[in-house]
């Protein structure tokens, strides 16, 4: 089960993190324009700066490494890092997720577009529960 969990956390953190590449890229998907864009995507105002494109890279490369730890840590895939990160990590990322979908919900009046807003509370906040909840399963049963 903990290998199912572990492939599990890797395919979707890979694909979120292709998809915050394609937008580092300068693509606006799903939307058509940049305005629209920054109001579904970063959920900011069009007159809002939106994350640029090298700090859009920056988090798809730290989503591509929350993708491949789990892989490390229950010993599928080799990497060259101490031993005492195997449960640090999953510790961090657990509390990372953890602490993003459940702020959506603890914290509604950050002030945040629609339609983000509603996207956040339905599809991101629960997606990223359910991550830090295979962090968690991995970690407890190691």
């Amino acid at each position: 089960m903990i290998l199912f969990i572990a492939w599990l956390v890797f395919i979707v953190l890979a694909g979120v993190s292709a998809l915050h590449f394609l937008w580092a890229s300068g693509s606006t998907w799903p939307v058509k324009d940049p305005k629209q864009f920054a109001r579904t995507v970063a959920g900011v105002d069009s007159g809002k700066a939106s994350p640029g494109m090298g700090l859009t890279a920056l988090v798809a490369l730290l989503i591509l490494a929350a993708a491949v730890l789990p892989l490390w840590v229950i010993n599928v895939i080799s990497l060259p890092l101490p031993e005492w990160c195997r449960l640090t990590s999953m510790w961090v990322l657990f509390a990372v997720f953890f602490l993003r979908g459940l702020s959506s919900y603890a914290l509604p009046n950050l002030p945040r577009t629609q339609p983000f807003k509603s996207l956040d509370r339905h599809y991101f906040a629960p997606l990223c529960l359910m991550l830090a909840a295979g962090y968690l399963s991995i970690v407890l049963n190691l």
